[in-house]
């Protein structure tokens, strides 16, 4: 909420400015700098004084785009960061993996992410394991194995045959195997 993380600077600000015996120049705006960093949620701080006795303090607040390995978050520029919860943040998609696969697990994701929208889709939880092999969890609950190789395309056929399979089957479809060369499995 923008409003409590507003309330923690303020009060982290007063909390650590000089006390009233010391001036406006003497006052170390880079320990303040510092001390607000430690603040959660806060990307960023910059600090000037502006005359005659003003404080000027430009922040940002991170973001939260995605969950990471159940324990930390992935803030808009695609960097880890861990509250001290995560509690109440379950509808952000969930990617695991090795934490140097950062960078491509994004890319990934989006690149998915925008493939499957047309169809009404949403990526709740991607998976990249030790062994480099992809799996997904949608929004309808299905989960789709995909495996280590041709990604984009295993997951354009599963695109290809979505409406298909959700009108023929009739029956609720649990998991969907991609890591076939030509075709696919459904449970």
């Amino acid at each position: 909420n923008a409003s409590t993380f507003t309330a923690r600077v303020v009060a982290g600000t007063e909390a650590n400015l000089p006390g009233t015996g010391i001036g406006f120049f003497s006052s170390d705006l880079q320990l303040l700098e510092q001390q607000l960093k430690h603040i959660e949620w806060l990307q960023t701080a910059e600090l000037r004084r502006v005359w005659p006795d003003r404080l000027h303090i430009k922040i940002t607040e991170q973001t939260a785009i995605a969950r990471w390995n159940d324990k930390s978050l992935i803030n808009q520029y695609g960097e880890i960061f861990t509250p001290a919860s995560i509690e109440g943040l379950s509808t952000l998609p969930l990617l695991t993996g090795a934490e140097q696969e950062l960078p491509h697990i994004l890319l990934t994701f989006n690149e998915l992410q925008q493939l499957l929208t047309p169809i009404e889709l949403q990526i709740e939880v991607l998976n990249l394991n030790h062994r480099y092999s992809w799996s997904l969890s949608l929004s309808n609950s299905i989960q789709l194995e995909v495996g280590r190789k041709n990604l984009i395309q295993r997951v354009e056929r599963f695109i290809a045959l979505y409406p298909l399979l959700k009108s023929e089957t009739g029956l609720p479809i649990a998991k969907v195997d991609l890591r076939y060369d030509t075709g696919l499995a459904v449970t």
